[in-house]
């Protein structure tokens, strides 16, 4: 279906009590749920599900997709272990490799991506300051002096930058 022809279908289906309150169309999600027998299918349909997600008229729209795989991973769970597993690191970093697998993690962060209504709980941590962390990547890989060669130098200055990036390269080659 076309997103105006579903956009239409809701509006000539909802409630007039609902179609009457003038925030109804600016404050309205509709979420679509589409079954898929494979995640791998997702390729088939994402064309369409981005069309009607991205289409500016009318409601805020969300394509709620899954597989059979999916369902079975998450079976027994409920919500509280699905809040805990979307807060798991390793797995988000798992899914982020591979977004198409259908993992407990992938069904989990599709719920809440798609429900935007979901509360998700979120895990406090000490965050350590960008300068630090940028600091001590540059120190693994053993470039602390390239770093703060670069930090000498403003944008304006990028020739003299360049000049002794350059020159200290040199000077590598020659020892």
């Amino acid at each position: 279906m076309k997103p105006g022809d579903l956009n239409a279908t809701i509006n000539q289906s909802a409630p007039v009590a609902f179609t009457a309150d003038p925030a109804f169309k600016k404050n309205c999600d509709l979420i679509c749920i589409h079954h898929l027998d494979k995640l791998a299918e997702f390729k088939n349909s994402e064309e369409q599900i981005f069309e009607i997600e991205e289409d500016p008229h009318f409601y805020k729209k969300y394509v709620l997709y899954y597989s059979d795989t999916e369902v079975e991973a998450i079976k027994g769970l409920n919500f509280a272990k699905l809040n805990e597993l979307i807060s798991d690191k390793k797995q988000f970093d798992a899914y982020k490799k591979e977004p198409t697998s259908a993992t407990k993690y992938s069904a989990a962060a599709k719920i809440f991506i798609k429900l935007p209504f979901l509360a998700l709980n979120i895990n406090k941590v000490e965050l350590v300051p960008l300068r630090l962390q940028i600091e001590e990547a540059v120190a693994e890989v053993d470039l602390t002096k390239t770093y703060e060669t670069v930090q000498k130098y403003d944008q304006l200055n990028a020739e003299d930058l360049i000049k002794e990036l350059i020159s200290d390269e040199l000077a590598n080659f020659q020892n």
